[in-house]
């Protein structure tokens, strides 16, 4: 990967989920052989051993997942020297814009259906917005397998019509599909989907599904900047590896972007600072007691400096800014209706503003829209 005069040379290793072992072995040899910088991994489960290695040998680490334990990581290590950045939302601000837009729409009886533990800590902030004087919330887990038309059956019989899911990304269309089959996607049924993927499924194949469903997202397939870089990646397959694929806006995921924008950081970082102190990467032993040269001067750059423009394309998910803990806590979402009347964007939270919402369509009109869509399917029925 090119950006100006600098060229990135990625050493990429995929890490079983589970063993912090062998992830800690393959970090080692990477190191050993000379980074600049760690990106990722993918997920919490194999991390504290990446996020040690990169406090030991002072090297950047830039994560891309929802991290609740990042606060306590950094305040542990002496955040002042703090070497980790995660680029996802910040957990608890992320929970305050679900909690924002269930105020917003007025949802006071509900179920919440989740599907890990980390999910249950994930709507917290929804759960302690109700009031003891409120209709009471279902909360139910999702089965383990696969069906899950029974625990979606008791959710029909209890006459709720406000459901909440929180799931794995892969896993929302077979879920409301089965739903659609036991009737809970009728137009008097509403939907929040709290993964910031819900933009890359084609929901339109639930066919026949009339229900009103939200979801927020972080990145806005509709911009210059992610249309140039689904092109870029369309070419580099064609070039690199001779094979000709479509790459749609719609279908580029957070996780993506995020890696996207934390090379883009990195480099513009590293080439920023470059001309100051020329940088020299080495390799480093993870047994041995030389560090990164480089790997504080440029963690203490990143948290002063908010990243609006980088030398590559982007960012694709808005301006870059990081506290002393290394949390992302300046971002804003696009709420996404899907009806079978619209698919459309109907406002903007910004957690400068945490606690309401910037609607493009008024409430009123969509709250009209609402009630004329169950009217319409009460009278017929």
């Amino acid at each position: 990967m090119y950006s100006g005069e600098y060229q990135l040379q990625p050493l990429i290793r995929r890490i079983s989920g589970k063993d912090s072992f062998a992830t800690g072995q393959t970090v080692c040899e990477l190191v050993g052989k000379g980074v600049a910088a760690i990106f990722g991994p993918d997920t919490a489960s194999t991390n504290e051993i990446i996020e040690s290695v990169a406090k030991n040998l002072e090297i950047p680490q830039f994560q891309v997942f929802w991290n609740p334990k990042v606060e306590q990581f950094s305040a542990e290590n002496e955040y002042k020297d703090n070497l980790i950045f995660n680029l996802f939302p910040d957990p608890h601000m992320l929970a305050t814009a679900f909690a924002t837009l269930l105020n917003e729409m007025k949802w006071k009886k509900y179920a919440v259906l989740y599907e890990t533990d980390e999910g249950l800590i994930r709507l917290q902030e929804i759960l302690k917005q109700h009031g003891p004087q409120d209709p009471s919330v279902i909360v139910r887990k999702l089965a383990a397998g696969s069906d899950h038309r029974p625990l979606l059956k008791e959710i029909k019989a209890s006459s709720v019509y406000q459901i909440v899911l929180d799931c794995e990304s892969d896993h929302i269309f077979d879920i409301l599909e089965q739903a659609r089959e036991v009737k809970l996607m009728e137009e008097y049924y509403s939907y929040i989907l709290t993964s910031l993927d819900t933009h890359s499924i084609d929901l339109g194949r639930l066919k026949a599904a009339k229900s009103n469903i939200t979801s927020l997202r972080l990145i806005d397939p509709n911009t210059t900047e992610i249309r140039m870089v689904a092109q870029d990646w369309e070419l580099g397959q064609l070039s690199h590896n001779n094979q000709h694929i479509t790459v749609p806006p719609e279908s580029i995921r957070t996780n993506a972007a995020l890696i996207y924008d934390a090379l883009n950081l990195f480099i513009t970082i590293f080439a920023e600072l470059d001309v100051s102190q020329r940088i020299q990467v080495k390799p480093l032993n993870c047994q041995g007691s030389e560090i990164s040269d480089h790997g504080l001067s440029m963690s203490a750059f990143i948290r002063i400096r908010p990243l609006t423009k980088g030398r590559m394309i982007g960012p694709l998910t808005g301006p870059l800014e990081f506290d002393n803990l290394g949390r992302r806590r300046v971002f804003a979402l696009q709420i996404i209706e899907r009806s079978p009347q619209h698919h459309r964007v109907v406002g903007v939270w910004s957690s400068k503003d945490a606690k309401s919402i910037n609607y493009t369509i008024s409430s009123k009109q969509i709250k009209q829209e609402i009630k004329t869509q169950i009217a319409r399917a009460l009278l017929t029925n």
